[in-house]
């Protein structure tokens, strides 16, 4: 089924994106349909969360494995598959940037891209950010937040009271002022998640004239077995990697 489904997806769409079965499970099949039907570029990339996601290509066309969990989804979709849209000359919904303090420590694994989402409120003229409860399926995190933070391999620590670069997921004017304010305002559900992944060279080679994108749930899969790495290749290098096999075939 899953096999049949990916064909037919590849075969009608210019990009595919498939919805979990990306990891090393009994039941996760996705990259071994992906390499039966073509080619994995890449399985298993040093970011959090989406470790286990997949940059594939059968017949010349990209195809993303995403992991189920929805925070890990929502990564690789922002730093994969919206880079490839902005290549193909589509204008990403790049959230603001603004400058926060850190309301508590945020400890990472030095050897990964992490992505901390975070709940940012106003001070006076300042913004306070406080990082929200982590893992790929913590999903009220992406229900509580406005904001993340992008900490770049090899950072390790970032303690409480820092200066950070965040980028927002809704407007600036509907962030809410911190509890204790002398204005408290209501706060109106914002924007979705927006990105600050650059226009690296992901999948340069597939242009197509018009683009076509379906999303594939792999909750019913078919047979096969995908394997993960324990850690995967960095995020950047990944898409450098990627860009130039494809410009390759």
């Amino acid at each position: 089924m899953l096999r049949q489904a990916i064909a037919k997806g590849v075969r009608e769409n210019d990009l595919l994106l498939v919805s979990a079965g990306s990891s090393a499970g009994t039941r996760d099949f996705t990259a071994g349909v992906i390499g039966d039907l073509g080619e994995v570029l890449v399985h298993g990339i040093a970011m959090k969360p989406g470790k286990p996601a997949i940059i594939g290509r059968v017949d010349g066309k990209p195809v993303i494995g995403m992991p189920g969990y929805p925070i890990a989804a929502m990564t690789t979709v922002r730093e994969l598959a919206l880079p490839l849209l902005v290549e193909w000359g589509f204008c990403a919904p790049y959230g603001e940037r603004l400058h926060a303090r850190l309301a508590r420590t945020v400890q990472t694994d030095p050897g990964f891209d992490e992505y901390v989402f975070l709940t940012v409120s106003r001070s006076g003229d300042r913004y306070i950010a406080t990082p929200l409860p982590r893992g790929a399926g913590t999903q009220m995190t992406v229900v509580r937040a406005n904001a993340y933070l992008h900490v770049p391999p090899g950072t390790g620590s970032i303690h409480e009271g820092a200066e950070v670069e965040i980028l927002l997921t809704g407007p600036r004017a509907l962030i809410r002022e911190s509890p204790g304010s002398r204005r408290p305002r209501a706060r109106t559900p914002g924007a979705g998640s927006r990105s600050d992944a650059p226009a690296e060279e992901l999948l340069t080679a597939v242009l197509p004239d018009q683009l076509r994108l379906p999303f594939l749930d792999t909750a019913v899969a078919s047979r096969g077995r995908a394997c993960c790495p324990d850690r995967g290749v960095g995020r950047s290098s990944t898409l450098l990697r990627v860009a130039s096999r494809l410009r390759a075939s």
